[in-house]
């Protein structure tokens, strides 16, 4: 996934949750997504939509910072 999106292959990635993206726990499932957003992918939750792209984006703006989360 992550060759693909640094070859330009992925504009947006799209899962059902963050539980079946990654198995890795929360930290490290933001870790990927910041990744992902770093290499220009955006993404979107089905379930939790406030991961979306756009959704973490507004979310820094209202708080001044990241989203935070514990595992």
């Amino acid at each position: 996934m992550f060759e693909a999106a640094e070859n330009r292959k992925l504009d947006v990635l799209v899962f059902w949750s963050p539980d079946r993206f990654s198995r890795e726990g929360i930290r490290k499932t933001i870790s990927f997504l910041q990744q992902l957003e770093a290499l220009g992918v955006g993404f979107r939750s089905y379930t939790e939509p406030y991961l979306n792209t756009e959704g973490l984006e507004s979310s820094r703006c209202r708080a001044r910072g990241p989203a935070a989360g514990s595992d």
